[in-house]
C-alpha cells in the first residue's frame, strides 16, 4: 500500500505532466498562429483595417459635440485634415469625386430620412401611449432629433 505521502506525490506528478501537456499544446496554438498570421494576403488586410479604423476614430472624435465647437483648438480638426485632403487628392487623381460626392449625397439623404422616419415612429408611439393613459418610456438609445 502507498502511504498519504507517495499518493501525494503521485496526484502532483500527474497534475504536472497534465500541466506540462497544456503549455505544449498552448505554445504549438501559438506558432500555427504566427505562421497564419504571417501570410501576405492576412497581414494587409490588418494593414487596412487598421487603417480604416484609426480613420474612422479620428473622424468621430473630431465630429462629436465638444469636437464642433472646440475642434480646432483641441488639435483634433488638424488631425483630420490631412487624411481628408489624402482622400480627396486619390479620388480627384483617379476622376471619382463627381461619384463619390454623389454617394455621400445619396448616403446623407437616406440617412436624413432615417431619422425623420424613426422620429415620426417614435412621436406616433408616444402619442398612442399617452392616450391610452400610460406614460411613454424614455429611450435614452436614440437621441430625439
Amino acid at each position: 500500500m502507498k502511504t498519504a505521502q507517495q499518493q501525494e506525490a503521485d496526484q502532483r506528478k500527474r497534475f504536472l505532466i497534465v500541466q506540462g501537456q497544456l503549455f505544449r499544446l498552448g505554445i504549438l496554438e501559438a506558432q500555427q498562429s504566427l505562421t497564419a498570421n504571417l501570410h501576405r494576403d492576412v497581414l494587409l488586410k490588418s494593414a487596412v483595417a487598421h487603417v480604416v479604423n484609426s480613420s474612422a476614430d479620428m473622424a468621430r472624435n473630431a465630429f462629436t459635440l465638444d469636437g464642433l465647437s472646440s475642434g480646432i483648438f483641441n488639435g483634433r480638426l488638424a488631425l483630420l485634415l490631412p487624411v481628408l485632403a489624402k482622400a480627396v487628392g486619390f479620388l480627384s487623381r483617379r476622376h471619382l469625386l463627381m461619384p463619390a460626392g454623389i454617394a455621400v449625397a445619396v448616403g446623407a439623404a437616406g440617412y436624413a430620412s432615417w431619422r425623420s422616419i424613426a422620429a415620426k415612429k417614435r412621436r406616433k408611439e408616444a402619442s398612442e401611449q399617452i392616450q391610452a393613459g400610460g406614460m411613454p418610456p424614455i429611450d435614452q438609445s436614440t437621441p430625439l432629433p
